[in-house]
């Protein structure tokens, strides 16, 4: 008798784990995002993280599938190489390839990525690199987080090229879909890097990307226009900024780089960008990430125009520069301004 219970308990149990199994399986289908990586992996001096804080000392870059599960933690899943790790990406819906910006661990960059897919409803292949130092921020993390971008650029750069071969191969699945690249703050500093670095030679095809977007970016104003004007593998290239954005701003105050490119624009202007200004729109916030990362969060329902330009951004297609709703001609010469 004991022996026929013990059996039926483990039925039930294994029942039990099956379903809940496939309930996770199905939640972490619908909450998961593309990865792209050159952290070192399982550092033995930073004990407890699986992706660290250092660039791969080999140059290698790593293929994540990273899932969100019920309980609000990300499950990694490695794969072989970029044909291996899109294979499950769900086919149909536009492509954003996202860079983040500095003082992110690999977590919290997994999630601004999950968050831009969700709020926009398009497939997110995350770019992460080593952007912050564990018990360190501020002067000291952004003076890092600019070196390692420095040591990282070549394998930004192999990233792209496996895109494009992805993306140009005869029974690709992105056959149908617009490409989108967002560099935001910091993130921006690998397409000057790229453009500037003597190692690297530029063989991408025009119009890889549909979209390139400079957001906020944590770059020198003065001179962008002669590394700019280099990149010629988007159709169209949008460069954001906001005169109040406290996070640039303070990049200026408290290091000795100049202005920054997503704080004030000032000519001469590179040809084959086209530039918008957020002063208006988002202005001075608090919290002060507000002024800064103003493409997620509560803004997007405050300000309709903003969500809508990203929205039209981020699905490879051109907002309507003539549409008088949107857009002003910058009195100054410098773009457009997105009407509040």
């Amino acid at each position: 008798m004991n022996t026929i219970w013990n059996n039926l308990l483990v039925l039930i149990l294994a029942n039990f784990l099956l379903t809940w199994n496939l309930s996770v399986f199905g939640q972490e289908q619908d909450s998961c995002i593309w990865i792209i990586t050159n952290r070192t992996i399982n550092p033995p001096d930073e004990p407890g993280m699986f992706f660290g804080s250092k660039v791969d000392p080999q140059g290698r870059l790593r293929f994540v599938k990273g899932c969100k599960c019920p309980m609000e933690r990300w499950n990694y899943q490695l794969r072989s190489d970029l044909n291996d790790l899109l294979q499950d990406m769900p086919s149909g819906k536009d492509i954003v390839v996202f860079v983040h910006g500095d003082y992110k661990a690999f977590d919290e960059a997994a999630d601004r990525g999950l968050e831009i897919e969700n709020t926009y409803d398009v497939n997110v292949l995350l770019f992460t690199w080593p952007s912050r130092l564990p018990e360190s921020f501020g002067t000291k993390n952004f003076k890092n987080s600019q070196n390692n971008v420095r040591l990282s650029a070549g394998q930004f750069y192999n990233m792209l090229e496996l895109i494009q071969e992805y993306k140009t191969a005869p029974d690709s699945p992105w056959k149908n879909s617009r490409l989108t690249m967002f560099h935001h703050s910091l993130g921006n500093y690998f397409l000057e890097r790229v453009a500037t670095d003597s190692s690297i030679t530029i063989n991408l095809q025009p119009g890889l990307f549909d979209n390139l977007v400079l957001n906020a970016a944590a770059v020198n104003a003065e001179g962008h226009e002669k590394w700019l004007e280099k990149i010629n593998f988007a159709r169209n290239i949008y460069v954001t900024s906001n005169k109040m954005d406290f996070n640039l701003n303070g990049v200026r105050f408290f290091t000795n780089d100049g202005k920054q490119l997503g704080e004030r624009i000032y000519p001469p202007l590179a040809g084959n960008a086209i530039y918008i200004n957020f002063t208006e729109t988002v202005g001075f916030r608090t919290p002060t990430g507000a002024s800064h990362t103003y493409f997620l969060g509560e803004i997007m329902e405050e300000i309709p125009n903003l969500r809508e330009f990203y929205n039209t951004i981020f699905h490879g297609e051109q907002p309507d520069l003539s549409d008088t709703t949107l857009f002003r001609v910058n009195t100054e010469g410098l773009g457009y301004d997105l009407i509040r």
